[in-house]
C-alpha cells in the first residue's frame, strides 16, 4: 500500500513560530492546523526509549527528554562576563552558561493552545493562547525588519550602536561590525562594565575595538569590497560592506536529536542522518 499524499494546509495561517511544539498530525501522520502542546511532544520523544542512563537522558531546546544519555557531567567554569543578560545567558553545548544574553524569557507554560501563543511586543512568546479571530492576522511585524540581540526590533535599513558594535538592518537579518581586540598579557582577563574588549585585571587604560573608518571595506581576509557588496567569510557567516564598514551575521545552529550528526562542505549546520533523503 502507497503512504498517504498529505495535501497542503489551507486557509491556515499559522506558522512554526505560532506552534512552539510543533503541529498536531492526524491518523496519516499529516500535519494539521492545530499546535502540538508540550506534553504531547514531550511524551512522543521517549515513548519507545529504553535507554538506562546513569546520569539521566539529555534534554532538547523544549526543555523535553530525548533519548540519548547524557555525558558524565563536566564543570562549569564560571562566567567572566560583565553584560547584563536580564534573561540568563546561552548554554554551549555542554550545558554551560557563554557571555551571550538570550533574547527572549523561559516560557514555563503548559497551557494547551492549539492556535499558538501570543507574542508580546519584543516578539517573545508569552503564555496566553492566541483565539480563532487573533490567529488569521498575522503579527504586525514590518517586512524586512530585524530582532537584535538585545530582544529590540529594528526596521529594515536602519542603524544603531550596541554599546560596542555599529549594527544595521539588512533585509531581516542583523548585521555588526566585526570587533578586533588586542590578546590581552594574562592569564585571566575580563570584560568590565563599558567595555568591548577583555583586558587585565591591573591594566588601566581600556581597549576600544578597531571599527575601521575607511570609505572602502577591507575585510579580515585582506580583501577590499566595494559599498553594498554581500560575501561570506565561512559556511556560517555572511558579510555586507555598509558605510565603509563591514558588518557580518551568523547562523546560530539549532539542537539536534540525534548521536552522530554529519555536516556536509557546503553547509553552515550539521543534520541529523537521512534527515533531507
Amino acid at each position: 500500500m502507497a503512504p498517504p499524499t498529505c495535501q497542503s494546509l489551507e486557509n491556515c495561517s499559522l506558522s512554526e513560530k505560532d506552534c512552539l511544539y510543533g503541529f498536531r498530525q492526524n491518523l496519516n501522520s499529516c500535519r494539521t492546523c492545530h499546535c502540538k502542546t508540550r506534553e504531547e511532544l514531550c511524551s512522543a520523544l521517549t515513548s519507545d526509549c529504553t535507554l538506562k542512563c546513569p546520569f539521566g537522558l539529555q534534554t532538547d531546546a523544549h526543555g523535553c527528554d530525548v533519548c540519548q544519555c547524557r555525558p558524565r557531567p563536566k564543570k562549569c567554569k564560571a562566567v567572566v562576563c560583565d553584560k547584563a543578560c536580564p534573561f540568563g545567558f546561552i548554554k554551549n553545548k555542554h550545558g554551560c552558561d557563554i557571555c551571550r544574553c538570550k533574547k527572549c524569557p523561559e516560557l514555563p507554560c503548559d497551557k494547551p493552545c492549539p492556535m499558538g501563543f501570543q507574542q508580546d511586543e519584543l516578539g517573545c512568546l508569552k503564555c496566553q493562547c492566541r483565539d480563532q479571530s487573533s490567529s488569521s492576522v498575522a503579527p504586525s511585524v514590518k517586512k524586512g525588519s530585524c530582532l537584535s540581540m538585545d530582544g529590540r526590533r529594528h526596521e529594515n535599513g536602519e542603524n544603531w550602536h550596541d554599546g560596542c558594535r555599529d549594527c544595521y538592518c539588512h533585509s531581516g537579518r542583523e548585521m555588526c561590525t566585526l570587533i578586533s581586540c588586542p590578546v590581552p598579557a594574562c592569564d585571566s582577563p575580563a570584560i568590565r562594565t563599558g567595555q568591548c574588549c577583555p583586558s587585565c585585571p591591573d591594566e588601566p587604560s581600556s581597549h576600544k575595538p578597531d571599527l575601521g573608518d575607511s570609505s572602502v571595506c577591507l575585510a579580515p581576509g585582506g580583501e577590499y569590497f566595494v559599498e553594498g557588496e554581500t560575501w561570506n567569510i565561512d559556511a556560517c557567516t555572511q558579510c555586507t560592506c555598509h558605510s565603509g564598514r563591514v558588518l557580518c551575521e551568523t547562523e546560530v545552529c539549532p539542537p539536534l536529536l540525534c548521536q552522530s550528526p554529519i555536516r556536509t562542505q557546503d553547509s553552515c549546520c550539521p543534520h541529523c542522518p537521512g534527515e533531507f533523503e
